[in-house]
């Protein structure tokens, strides 16, 4: 049996943590969009009544979703100017970079 060296494919930590903050405030102010925190008194939860606030949630929605896609520019720069040497694409994300990358608009 040949054993395989599997290289470190992982983001840097801080921009790990940074990837699971945006998605939080991205749900976060993706449901403030309805009027849900304000209905079931969510927002009068002490330090909770910005998300009643739906310019708040919609700016800091597009706020977080800037920052995503630029986290996202960042790692497929970083992947095609860098660490392209001797790591290639597995199948899966061939497949997702086709479906979310090159999708044909009817």
């Amino acid at each position: 049996m040949a054993k395989h060296h599997v290289e470190n494919r992982r983001a840097p930590e801080p921009l790990a943590y940074l990837y699971g903050c945006i998605l939080l405030l991205l749900t976060l102010t993706g449901f403030g969009q309805m009027p849900i925190f304000k209905r079931y008194y969510i927002a009068d939860i002490p330090g909770l009544g910005w998300l009643a606030q739906f310019y708040v949630t919609h700016y800091l929605h597009y706020l977080a979703a800037i920052v995503l896609l630029a986290m996202a520019g960042y790692v497929l720069a970083r992947y095609l100017a860098h660490d392209k040497n001797g790591i290639n694409l597995t199948l899966s994300g061939i497949v997702r970079l086709g479906l979310l990358g090159f999708q044909v608009q009817p």
